[in-house]
This record gives structure tokens, C-alpha cells and sequence, in this order.
């Protein structure tokens, strides 16, 4: 099912982290998968980061401010 295939990636993309942790690339997927998937507190932390190294992205500032604001 689409659950399944989200959360396998999840998995495989924070391994990613894991062994690349300066990946733009892989933050950005995990944090955007994690935010469409509910999970705020973990997609906040990786769209932050994100969004503190392209601070012109609106749509990635909008994500992460708003994924800090629903983990509260």
C-alpha cells in the first residue's frame, strides 16, 4: 500500500541521514515525507534544517515553520 511504501522510505531516507547527515537531498525528501505523514515533530526538525540553508524557498519555509507550530 501507499502507507508502506512511505514508511520504507522513511526508513531507508533517515539511514540516509544516518551516513550523510550535510545531505540537503535526503533532509529534504525525509522532512517532507515525515510532513505529509503527520509526523511533525521529526519532519520540523529536518525542515528546519533545511530551510535555514535555502531561505528563499517559501513553500520549504511554510512547510517547516508550519510543522514546528503543529509539534507543539
Amino acid at each position: 500500500t501507499a502507507l508502506e511504501d512511505r514508511d520504507q522510505a522513511i526508513r531507508i531516507l533517515r539511514q540516509g541521514v544516518e551516513r550523510m547527515p550535510q545531505s540537503f537531498l535526503i533532509r529534504n525528501r525525509l522532512g517532507w515525507d515525515l510532513y505529509v505523514s503527520e509526523r511533525f515533530t521529526e519532519a520540523a526538525e529536518h525542515l528546519q534544517w533545511c530551510a535555514t540553508r535555502r531561505p528563499g524557498d517559501k513553500p520549504l519555509q511554510d512547510a517547516a515553520a508550519q510543522a514546528t507550530k503543529q509539534s507543539l
